[in-house]
């Protein structure tokens, strides 16, 4: 029965993408298909790219609490709420696990990332290279 009811939805859409294919007057000229495929591939390839390297220091702050074998210690970071990395940032350091320019230097990538990443499409290049230089410091000082 489930698998009747996907072939029924993609048929329909199939029927709905025939339908709207045959109406020029609705497709994009060859210029603008390029333009926003332009804006698209520069705006968004950036903001991906800064995704993966906040993803990345969000892999090597999770790698260095699961250094920490002090069961004290360990429960203090269960305690953090994950939304908000600074505050394990702020420990780590405290703990003496990274340094402070390193701290720094990923406090001030976090901050970035968390004012752009409602608006993705305005994310400028520098604080790209900011981001992915700090997820690339927290690798090597997690492996």
């Amino acid at each position: 029965m489930a698998e009747q009811t996907e072939q029924q939805k993609k048929t329909a859409v199939q029927e709905q993408l025939a339908r709207h294919s045959d109406s020029p007057k609705d497709a994009p000229s060859e210029e603008e298909i390029q333009e926003v495929e332009a804006h698209a591939g520069k705006e968004a390839g950036a903001f991906s790219r800064a995704s993966a390297s906040f993803g990345q220091i969000r892999q090597a702050v999770d790698a260095l609490i699961g250094q920490i074998t002090d069961g004290r210690r360990k429960r203090k970071y269960q305690g953090l709420r994950k939304t908000d990395l600074r505050e394990h940032v702020y420990l780590l350091w405290q703990d003496d696990m990274m340094g402070l320019p390193l701290a720094e230097l990923v406090d001030d990538a976090i901050t970035q990332f968390y004012s752009y990443r409602t608006k993705p499409n305005e994310i400028p290049n520098d604080v790209v290279d900011l981001i992915a230089r700090a997820a690339k410091r927290m690798q090597s000082l997690a492996n």
